[in-house]
């Protein structure tokens, strides 16, 4: 079968569209581009002018077109003069080449992508891993960030907390580590230890291991003799003690009510079998009937469990309404509210009767020292001090002798100093006792305004 080339798609579809084959072709060795056409075949050009790509011999024989070059920085073209390369340190941008504005770029696969960068032996660089920047290369280190931090290291290697270097993995037989002394991966044909510090040797039937090598702990199915794991005789036994002892039972068996095998007991609500699907005990409210469990069969019966016919505890007929019947929180709480207002009330009246001042009247005698030879006008009096410190409610203060100038008899009250009344008989009373008047004055004007009386 001949081979199928464009030119032969190019020659199908001309002759389909009624268009001459020759001229057609006659199209791809023109002579503004063709330095030399080929004599075997004139429409094929041998030789391209400088200026068009590619220079020299024409090889590609399936297309033998000579393109212009008119892109500047541009490496290759297309047949259709579009620009498929472009020079180291310039990337494609449309139908241009432009330069990479990736510091230290060599060339631009893409837009603002960088595939090599300009690395020195002095400067060694590498692209990062989304190619936005030329990092400088750190040893061990497969894969970097824009920020020239390592992101991932060799096999064999882990990063330095400041992610700037590669530290080489000192457990043996470790293939990649999290920390120098702490192994993720080992290699094949070894497992860690429980703290990761070393790679050991597997032993058949271990799950965990020390850092010595032996083992610490079993798989299910197995239990530990020495340094060894010995699977379980017991059937259904997931974790054995010894060889005659099961610590737990497989997924879907349990311990029987007797005996050290494993049993299945697969029945809705039952809560111990005492062999395969034979139910013993079942829950609350259920008992055993025909090796199932079924509701108990007496009315009001809580506790059937292994027997559904007999019963072992029945509900109260009033256990239920006692619940109904209980007083709701609320009328608790509308209680205690109004208990807490009745003994605030009553410790208010006693702090109140306590600490008020009594309303006891005082009687008191102003002496009248009217001279004739003052005028009218002068209502010149001492000032007047009357002591209300009485606080018992039960003794009445004795009379208190004022000596004034000149005022009418009056009698204060301890509240509000009201005039009770025309005390003229009470004046008369202290005139004739103003000769023992010392004894009544009520601090000291009083007591010089009644020796100016005498």
């Amino acid at each position: 079968m001949k081979r199928f080339t464009t030119r032969t798609a190019l020659c199908l579809y001309l002759v389909l569209c009624g268009l001459s084959v020759t001229s057609a072709l006659s199209f791809n060795c023109r002579t503004e581009v063709c330095a030399q056409c080929d004599p075997s075949n004139p429409n094929s050009c041998k030789t391209c002018k400088p200026g068009t790509t590619p220079t020299g011999t024409f090889n590609e024989r399936d297309t033998n077109v000579c393109v212009l070059e008119n892109i500047p920085n541009c490496k290759g073209y297309s047949t259709t003069s579009r620009c498929l390369e472009c020079n180291e340190g310039f990337t494609t941008y449309g139908d241009r080449c432009v330069p990479c504005i990736i510091k230290n770029c060599l060339k631009c696969g893409t837009e603002n992508v960088c595939d090599t960068c300009a690395s020195t032996v002095s400067n060694p660089l590498r692209p990062s891993e989304d190619g936005k920047a030329c990092v400088r290369l750190i040893p061990n280190c497969l894969t970097y960030d824009a920020s020239g931090a390592c992101k991932q290291c060799n096999n064999q290697y882990t990063m330095s907390s400041d992610k700037r270097s590669c530290i080489q993995c000192t457990t043996a037989n470790c293939v990649a580590c999290s920390l120098p002394n702490a192994c993720s991966t080992c290699e094949a044909g070894f497992v860690k230890s429980v703290s990761g510090s070393t790679c050991v040797k597997p032993i058949n039937g271990c799950k965990t291991y020390s850092d010595a090598g032996t083992c610490t702990a079993c798989e299910s199915g197995y239990y530990l003799n020495g340094n060894r794991c010995v699977k379980c005789d017991f059937t259904r036994c997931s974790r054995c003690v010894n060889d005659n002892v099961c610590a737990d039972c497989a997924a879907g068996y349990s311990f029987p009510v007797e005996g050290p095998q494993c049993v299945k007991c697969d029945i809705d609500r039952c809560m111990k079998c005492s062999a395969d699907n034979v139910c013993a005990f079942c829950e609350d409210g259920f008992g055993v009937l025909d090796s199932k469990c079924s509701p108990c069969l007496i009315e009001g019966c809580l506790l059937c469990s292994a027997n559904a016919a007999v019963c072992d505890r029945i509900v109260a007929k009033d256990d239920t309404t006692a619940v109904n019947k209980g007083i709701p929180w609320w009328v608790w709480l509308i209680v205690g509210l109004g208990a807490a207002a009745i003994l605030g009330v009553i410790l208010f009246v006693v702090l109140w009767c306590c600490l008020r001042k009594p309303v006891v009247p005082v009687t008191v005698y102003e002496e009248d020292n009217y001279d004739s030879e003052k005028d009218t006008d002068d209502n010149q009096t001492r000032d007047l001090a009357l002591d209300f410190n009485n606080r018992s409610f039960f003794a009445r203060p004795p009379p208190i002798l004022i000596m004034n100038d000149y005022v009418q008899p009056r009698i204060y009250t301890q509240d509000n100093a009201e005039v009770h009344g025309d005390l003229e008989s009470a004046a008369a009373d202290g005139e004739s006792t103003s000769g023992s008047s010392d004894s009544f004055t009520s601090g000291d004007d009083g007591s010089s305004a009644g020796s100016e009386g005498q």
